[in-house]
C-alpha cells in the first residue's frame, strides 16, 4: 500500500498492483482492497504490463532444509 500511496516516495502503480496480486493470492487480509484501490488509479495498458509482470514474478520460498 505504501508503494500505491506514494508515502515511500514516488508513487509506483506497476510495483504496487505486482505486490499486492501476489498478496492477495496468498490470501493476505487486506490485500485485495488495496489492489482493488490501485486498479481503480491505473489505465488500461498499465493493468496489461503490470499483469504480465505479476505473473512472471513468481517468488520461492527458501528451502527450510538446506543449510548454508
Amino acid at each position: 500500500a505504501i508503494l500505491a500511496s506514494g508515502e515511500a516516495g514516488e508513487r509506483n502503480l506497476m510495483e504496487a498492483y505486482q505486490w499486492l496480486w501476489l498478496a492477495a493470492r496468498k490470501g493476505q487480509p487486506d490485500a485485495e482492497s488495496a489492489f482493488q484501490a490501485v486498479l481503480q488509479a491505473m489505465d488500461g495498458n498499465q493493468i496489461m504490463e503490470a499483469a504480465k509482470r505479476a505473473e512472471q514474478c513468481q517468488p520461492t520460498a527458501p528451502d527450510a532444509g538446506k543449510t548454508g
